[in-house]
């Protein structure tokens, strides 16, 4: 195996500058994965089949922010100053540290969203919705 079949499969950090700091957006670790998983099922129904890094942004900048956060370790209250153009970069930076993994564990990441969610069922209703304060008749 080459070296840039190596590269390929693992590959370092990639380099980018936003807002003045150049940054190096490394691969998550295992223990980060919990984090990322959380923010992916509160985005599965948002994201549908598809993933645009500038539309996700600019649709959902709540989810963005967090998804951001954990794959840059990067502290929520500086990415919230960032640009749109500036949260876009940084989200594609991310993707790319990351995309070898996604790449190759993408379907079964999905799949076993899936299953976790079909296992829970579906969501019981908040404990502030109207069905816990209706009284009963």
């Amino acid at each position: 195996m080459s070296a840039d079949d190596l590269q390929a499969l693992f590959p370092g950090p990639v380099p980018v500058s936003v807002a003045g700091r150049d940054l190096e957006v490394a691969p998550l670790t295992l223990g980060e994965l919990p984090a990322l998983l959380a923010v992916l099922r509160e985005s599965a129904a948002v994201l549908g089949g598809g993933f645009d890094p500038v539309a996700f942004v600019v649709d959902q900048p709540e989810l963005a922010i967090r998804l951001i956060a954990v794959l840059t370790r990067q502290e929520v209250d500086w990415l919230k100053g960032l640009s749109l153009d500036e949260a876009a970069a940084l989200l594609v930076a991310a993707i790319e540290a990351n995309e070898s993994f996604f790449v190759r564990n993408g379907r079964a990441l999905v799949a076993a969203m899936a299953r976790a969610m079909a296992a829970v069922g579906p969501s019981p209703l908040p404990a502030w919705s109207n069905a816990d304060t209706a009284s009963p008749t």
